[in-house]
């Protein structure tokens, strides 16, 4: 028997988180971990709780109203993470994703003191929210399928 390394454990789980997601636009899972590697929180794309899913009811940016993402009412599968990090009372230090986070997710998981993020792939509309996260000092990789690099801008 194989064991994965913790990367290909956090990695493997994110199409589960994915799967829960409920803005049409795109279905990205988030997974927290401390800096023991041990399980903070999760989240998927989907409007906050106590809100209709848009699953359910269309919000105003919905593809199939004709909506415009700016118009998006879901929060990202970070945001939704971070939302379920703050009850638990412990520091996120990892995140897992998707995609390499936007310039506002980036913000916010600096403020929360994420470290290192290992993301699935790079989120090709714009490579700001990854720079930032260097800039913090925080250390970005992207994962090939069973192992990470580093993140490069452009790329």
């Amino acid at each position: 028997m194989e064991r994965p390394d913790i990367d290909q454990y956090w990695m493997s789980m994110l199409a589960l988180v994915a799967s829960r997601g409920t803005c049409p636009r795109r279905q990205v899972g988030a997974i927290l971990v401390d800096c023991h590697g041990r399980l903070v929180s999760t989240g998927y794309n989907g409007t906050a709780a106590g809100m209709a899913h848009c699953v359910d009811a269309p919000c105003p940016g919905s593809p199939a109203l004709g909506g415009q993402r700016d118009d998006c009412e879901a929060l990202h599968a970070e945001s939704n993470a971070v939302a379920q990090a703050l009850g638990s009372g412990r520091a996120p230090y990892t995140l897992y994703c998707g995609l390499t986070p936007c310039f506002p997710c980036a913000k916010l998981l600096q403020a929360v003191g994420v470290r290192q993020v290992v993301a699935a792939a790079a989120y090709a509309h714009d490579d700001r929210g990854p720079a930032l996260l260097v800039k913090g000092g925080a250390h970005v990789w992207v994962w090939n399928g069973r192992a990470k690099t580093p993140w490069k801008s452009g790329g």
